[in-house]
């Protein structure tokens, strides 16, 4: 007579079962790189605009008191030409500058790179000046859940109309645009 393990008749609660799925997509997002920070994220559909010569496109990206100064076709031409003279250019993971007391907003820095030549080090070409405003808001799933979502304003957290019965998460969302554009110090006489 062989030693079998005994079965067990436990089963996952479906609700536990719910609510890992749910954290397991997420974290599964994140590490794939399909969840992006809304800096990176701005600071690339501008550069790749400009890169295009699309200048609408670049435009949607700038905060409204930047367009006067960095959305016009000869800044946009400046700024086409320079990127034009390196290859593989890159963005740097954005830095944390400074936020509001209330965290309400955020400045963040992202610096674009590239190199003059294939195998070349990169080196900083662009710093892209980023200013963010932070929403908060909650998901779920199971009985009687109702999306809630805060709108930006002065509460962090909303209170659902209907009673919550399932697993949730809370989170945040940032919505980013171009403050500014700086060249690296060196040569800012160009």
């Amino acid at each position: 007579m062989r030693d079998t393990p005994a079965r067990s008749n436990r089963s996952i609660h479906p609700s536990l079962l719910n609510h890992t799925l749910f954290l397991v997509f997420a974290v599964s997002l994140t590490a794939a790189g399909c969840a992006t920070s809304a800096p990176m994220a701005t600071t690339r559909r501008a550069v790749n605009a400009v890169r295009s010569g699309n200048l609408d496109r670049f435009r949607s990206q700038l905060a409204p008191e930047a367009r006067t100064e960095l959305g016009t076709n000869e800044r946009l031409g400046v700024i086409q030409r320079r990127l034009a003279d390196y290859k593989n250019v890159s963005i740097a993971p954005a830095i944390f500058i400074s936020s509001t007391d209330s965290d309400q907003q955020r400045t963040y820095k992202a610096t674009v790179k590239g190199s003059w030549r294939k195998g070349a080090p990169p080196e900083p070409i662009y710093t892209f000046l980023l200013d963010c405003s932070v929403s908060y808001y909650e998901v779920g799933r199971g009985p009687g859940f109702t999306a809630c979502a805060d709108t930006g304003g002065d509460q962090s957290f909303i209170q659902c109309d209907a009673p919550f019965a399932g697993s949730f998460a809370t989170g945040e969302r940032e919505s980013c645009s171009i403050a500014g554009i700086e060249r690296p110090q060196e040569d800012k006489a160009d």
